[in-house]
């Protein structure tokens, strides 16, 4: 392994080592380090799912509707913290990549790039669901009697 590689991560690595004093060759020991390494950051990407949507977004919704104003139910409404939690999940997977598929530079980039395209979708969903949100706030107020901004807000959209 490389010296100045993941020392955070090290524990994941240490397998390889171990399968090679039980006799396994390099290459499968390597191959069965790789595979334990992306099946353990899955299971850390779906933890980040499950914290977020069942805890996070749990813990928020309750709050939310314990509160008196409108505009708080409104974003949750538009579902807005749910389209944002997508991108826990999508962060663990993107930052692990690099450390699983050091060694594959193109399957490791591409694998980014696809995760990056993701995490810009969800995004870009993200600040639409915000920005009907918004539009839907402020037709409760007063002051947008004979003013909307619709047309404002379709256009950053």
């Amino acid at each position: 392994m490389e010296l100045g590689m993941n020392t955070k991560l090290r524990f994941l690595f240490d397998i390889q080592e171990m399968l090679q004093r039980w006799g396994f060759n390099p290459g499968e020991a390597n191959a069965v380090n790789i595979a334990f390494g992306i099946f353990s950051f899955l299971l850390l990407a779906w933890l980040a799912d499950i914290i977020t949507r069942r805890i996070i977004i749990g813990v928020i919704t309750r709050m939310v509707a314990k509160t008196r104003t409108l505009w708080d139910d409104i974003l949750l409404e538009k579902n807005v913290l749910n389209k944002l939690s997508h991108l826990a999940p999508a962060l663990v997977l993107w930052y692990s990549v690099g450390h699983v598929l050091a060694q594959y530079h193109v399957i490791m980039t591409i694998t980014q790039k696809i995760l990056s395209i993701y995490m810009s979708v969800v995004t870009v969903m993200a600040i639409n669901a915000f920005l009907k949100g918004v539009n839907n706030i402020y037709r409760t107020l007063p002051a947008s009697q004979g003013r909307s901004i619709t047309g404002y807000t379709q256009i950053v959209q």
